[in-house]
């Protein structure tokens, strides 16, 4: 029975064989099983793990009420929804498990909802979003607050020339003006980021919505205190000059309390960052995550006139997507507002 392998031969995740048009149905079984095996393989860490997630709590509800776990029915994954919201959890929460539970058992085989069945299920999320807002309550952290110009210059005055301080002044305003998520920015490899006249061009290699390579060009700024350009060749330079050599590897590296330069940092040290040095400049930490730096550079950009496809290709949206048009929207509301200009 020939056989090819679906995986490069210094490879060690799982083997695919491609079985001839004979093969038993046991055999067949088998080259589906792996071949969910192969691809959940290649899937980055971070989607494995939401992935993962998602799939724990379905298995926790299948358990609380004696469901089998490949039983996937309208009924059942509207009861799921009813044990979520038993559990106080947040709407884009619910949106998110319901979205994973659903990919993850069509990984095991098992088959989807029918497009009927899908909206029984989205409206009664829907419901459960007017009833939070019809009772004044909220589920979970809301929104990322955008951070604005003016406060990234607050951040940036509260850094000092230190190796940690250099560093934490590039990572954040490499990753506003790249609109980067936390992950795509602590991704970053050193030779992903290129020094050009106009300013940086940084090569994102991988990101939540696609493994294709993107350059993103970032400008140089008009203020010492926020310019991108400035900030990462300072920090290149100190980190030079403390290693000794050109330094390879991780773009933004982690630095110990002793000053060791260890290897790269992860997402989560990224929104720690941001934290730590917006708590040093006396900004307001209410919904302060790393986000708002994508969502900043959105808004901003929509301030100073920029249109939505130049403000999506910057930020990897789809020009007509719901996510755009929330942070665009912080901006329009006031511009152009029914209120205004009737003699109120």
């Amino acid at each position: 029975m020939p056989q090819h392998s679906g995986q490069p031969a210094d490879s060690d995740g799982p083997q695919i064989a491609l079985f001839g048009p004979t093969a038993s149905p046991e055999v067949r079984a088998e080259l589906d099983a792996a071949a969910r095996a192969h691809v959940d393989a290649g899937r980055n860490a971070a989607t494995r793990r939401a992935y993962d997630s998602d799939r724990r709590a379905w298995n926790a509800y299948c358990s609380a009420f004696d469901i089998g776990q490949h039983e996937l029915s309208v009924g059942t994954l509207v009861g799921f929804v009813e044990w979520l919201i038993s559990h106080d959890a947040a709407p884009r929460t619910i949106e998110r498990r319901v979205t994973g539970t659903r990919r993850s058992l069509r990984d095991d085989g098992v088959a989807d909802l029918d497009i009927d069945d899908r909206e029984i299920v989205a409206e009664r999320q829907r419901q459960y979003q007017r009833a939070l807002a019809e009772h004044g309550l909220r589920r979970g952290r809301g929104k990322a607050r955008p951070i604005t110009v003016a406060e990234l210059r607050q951040l940036s005055r509260v850094l000092d020339d230190t190796l940690l301080g250099l560093r934490d002044r590039a990572l954040l305003l490499v990753a506003f003006g790249m609109a980067a998520r936390r992950s795509e920015v602590a991704g970053l490899w050193a030779a992903d980021v290129a020094v050009a006249d106009e300013g940086l061009v940084v090569t994102l290699r991988t990101s939540k919505t696609s493994d294709d390579d993107t350059d993103i060009a970032i400008p140089h700024g008009t203020s010492a205190l926020t310019c991108p350009v400035r900030a990462w060749r300072a920090y290149r330079t100190a980190l030079a000059t403390h290693l000794g050599t050109e330094p390879t590897g991780r773009a933004f590296r982690r630095i110990d309390r002793h000053g060791r330069v260890l290897s790269g940092m992860s997402g989560q040290a990224v929104n720690l960052v941001l934290q730590r040095t917006a708590t040093a400049a006396g900004l307001d930490l209410t919904r302060v995550s790393a986000h708002g730096l994508r969502a900043g550079l959105a808004t901003e950009a929509r301030r100073a006139g920029h249109d939505a496809t130049t403000i999506a290709t910057q930020g990897r949206w789809s020009p007509n997507g719901s996510a755009l048009y929330g942070y665009l929207h912080i901006v329009e509301r006031w511009d152009d507002n029914a209120v205004k200009g009737i003699g109120l």
